[in-house]
Formats: C-alpha cells, sequence, structure tokens
C-alpha cells in the first residue's frame, strides 16, 4: 500500500514538470519573469513532492519494523508454549514413592527405585471387601518421551474368605506404560479398562505435606486416635467399623480412616438378614497442623448385610458394585428399585459433603482435638461445623 503510494506521488509530480515546461514553452507572449516565476513554482512542487515521498519512505520503514517486531514476539511465544509441552510430557521424573489414582480413589500405587535407575512398582487396585487386584511391574523410566513402558507386568486377583485365606485367580501377563503428565502419571494397561491417572500421596510441591508420624519397624504409629462410631445407631456402629477393618489396610499407612457411609436405605424387618443399601466411602488422613488432609481412599457403593447378636450387629456379607463397564448393571440388581434414589444420593454432593463434615467435627469433638478444618489435596480446606 506505501509503495503504490509513493509510485502515485512520482508519477504526479513528472505530470506537474511536463505541463509546467509546457506551458512555459508554449506561451507566445511570456516574459523572463513570468517564466523564471513558473520554473520556481515547479521547484516548490517538486520540493512538496519530494518531502511527501520521504514521509512515505518513513511510514513504510515504521510499518516494516512493527511487523518484524509483532511476527518475533509471535515466534517468542510460539518457542515458549512448545518448551512448555514438552516439559510437560517428558524430562526428568523420579518415580519413587506412594500415589494414588485420582480418578476412582481406589487404587494405590507403591514404587521403588533401583540401584540401577530401573524402578520396581506394584498396583493394588480394592475392587470389593473380599476382592484386590495386584499389579507388580519393572520397567525403565525414558525421559526423552516421558514413560515408563512394560510388556511382562504380572497380574493376580487376590481374593480373602471371612478366616482371612487368600486366593490367587486370573493370573496373567500384561502390558502397559505410565506416561508423564506434568506432577502426575497417566496409567493405560491391557488389563483395565480405562485410564488411572496417579497423584503423589505426599507431595511438597502442594504444600499440604502432613505431619510425619513416627515409625516403629513395619509398624506405623498414628498421633491420633482411631475412630470409633459413638452416635445411638448399633447398625452404623457395625458398619463403619466393618468399613475400616476391610478397607483400611488397601492405602497407605494414615493418621486416621474415618467411614462416611450415604445410606440409600434400610431393611431391618429380618434381624438375621438387615439390609443396609448405600455409597460407602472411607476417607484417610493425615493430620496437619489443624486440619485432617485426605490423602487416600475410595467409595464402595452396594448392599451390606448384617445380623443382630447379643452384642449389638456384625456384617454377615457385602455385594459390592462392580467397576468399570459393568457398574450400572451390577448397580441395577443390587440397588434393584432403589437403583434410581442410588443415583440421585450420588448426585448430591452438597449433601454428601455435609455428612462427611459432620462426621469428622462429632469424631474431633468426642475426642477434644484441636482440629477445625478438613482439606483435599489440591481443595481450599472445609471449616468444621461447630
Amino acid at each position: 500500500m506505501r509503495r503504490n503510494t509513493v509510485k502515485v506521488l512520482l508519477v504526479a509530480a513528472s505530470m506537474m514538470m511536463s505541463m509546467a515546461f509546457v506551458t512555459a514553452c508554449g506561451a507566445e507572449e511570456m516574459t523572463a519573469e513570468e517564466a523564471s516565476q513558473a520554473v520556481s513554482e515547479i521547484k516548490e512542487d517538486l520540493d512538496d513532492a519530494k518531502e511527501d515521498i520521504s514521509e512515505a519512505k518513513e511510514e513504510v520503514a515504521e510499518s516494516m519494523d512493527q511487523a518484524v517486531e509483532e511476527i518475533s514476539e509471535a515466534v517468542e511465544n510460539a518457542d515458549a508454549a512448545k518448551d512448555e509441552i514438552i516439559e510437560n510430557i517428558s524430562g526428568d521424573m523420579d518415580l519413587a514413592g506412594s500415589w494414588q489414582d485420582e480418578i476412582s480413589k481406589r487404587a494405590c500405587m507403591d514404587v521403588t527405585k533401583n540401584s540401577d535407575g530401573s524402578y520396581d512398582i506394584q498396583v493394588s487396585w480394592g475392587g470389593s471387601a473380599f476382592e484386590t487386584a495386584i499389579w507388580k511391574i519393572h520397567g525403565n523410566y525414558d525421559s526423552a518421551s516421558g514413560m515408563l513402558s512394560y510388556e511382562d507386568g504380572s497380574y493376580a486377583m487376590h481374593t480373602f474368605d471371612e478366616d482371612g485365606n487368600e486366593t490367587l485367580s486370573d493370573e496373567t501377563t500384561t502390558k502397559g506404560s505410565f506416561m508423564k503428565e506434568g506432577d502426575k502419571l497417566r496409567w493405560q494397561d491391557s488389563k483395565n479398562d480405562g485410564d488411572g491417572v496417579f497423584v503423589r500421596l505426599s507431595d511438597e510441591e502442594t504444600g499440604d505435606a502432613s505431619v510425619e508420624a513416627p515409625v516403629v519397624g513395619d509398624d506405623y504409629i498414628s498421633v491420633l486416635p482411631d475412630y470409633i462410631y459413638k452416635g445411638g445407631d448399633p447398625i452404623m456402629a457395625a458398619v463403619t467399623q466393618y468399613m475400616i477393618v476391610q478397607y483400611k489396610g488397601n492405602y497407605a499407612p494414615c493418621d486416621v480412616s474415618i467411614p462416611c457411609p450415604v445410606i440409600v436405605d434400610k431393611d431391618e424387618t429380618d434381624s438375621n438378614d438387615v439390609k443396609v443399601w448405600g455409597n460407602f466411602w472411607l476417607y484417610n488422613y493425615m493430620m496437619n497442623g489443624d486440619t485432617l488432609v485426605s490423602e487416600s481412599g475410595g467409595s464402595y457403593p452396594g448392599l451390606m448385610h448384617l445380623k443382630s447378636t447379643d452384642a449389638g450387629y456384625e456384617v454377615t456379607s457385602f455385594e459390592v458394585v462392580a467397576d468399570g463397564s459393568d457398574y450400572d448393571e451390577s448397580a441395577k440388581q443390587i440397588f434393584g428399585d432403589r437403583y434410581d434414589k442410588f443415583i440421585s444420593s450420588n448426585a448430591d454432593d452438597a449433601a454428601n459433603q455435609k455428612l462427611r463434615a459432620e462426621i469428622i467435627s462429632d469424631y474431633v469433638k468426642s475426642h477434644e482435638l484441636a482440629i477445625t478444618k478438613y482439606q483435599d489435596t489440591g481443595w481450599d480446606p472445609v471449616e468444621l461445623p461447630q
């Protein structure tokens, strides 16, 4: 555009000179003084044209400089974005430590780094009260790709009967990979239907690291008293105690495990087979100052069967909803005509969190603890009701 303006000015100047020259030469009665004045006017017009041309050239140069600067800035921004993406999915990363799947809250992972730089990994997935799926994996982390890939992982389902006897089944070899996603690890395995996304249970960068309790040998010594239901419902006392006994061992040691059973319905017509439908949550907390920080846990929706005894109630069996693609079908079979109520209850997060806060508050008050809040990793602390 600027170049066309310069061309127009040059053409205009040429035309002016030509016209002035023709006029000067063609005039039959032009005096010497008039001719001199005409030439002066032509010179002035040429000077004006030269000035316009000079200004136009300066404007073009400024526009070009600005365009070059904008392009350079865009290139720098693109390079920075590329570097950030590459850093997020690749680069050095120490996998050693304890991790939890942030999607299901039911899988934990322990990673040990060997002297040769390789890793031994165990993933434990609590499927039900009596079943735990365990993967054992060995591999090397590649910082260039941000991945640890394997083709010879071992898988087995560990089942326990009521006497604590263990049986292994469905043993097989699996293949998969762990992929770096910032500070997280995405896990894909041939035996697992969906992806797992693992976060560290204790990560200094979150600023939520809990106070470490003393450890003697392999025994973890908590700094807090155990949770014991102190309400007036003997059925709930049996349910909460069962949750702790059956599920606490599926997770890394903590200061206190607090159940949060979200009850959908109860049937007490048969004292030898009391039925309790619900979504039974277990949260494992570490104390950090005046805050209980949730480090792990999970939900176990299903139907508990209890019977009345001289000492109260005891859980005789627990039907747990299946994972993955079988979830809906399994939930419909277990909940029956209570299925819609179960789905509605799960969706009411505000009511569920209120119940959770009330249960924690009752625990704190019963032991006169200086705890005022609870917190999930990555979320703001929640004040406990007074």
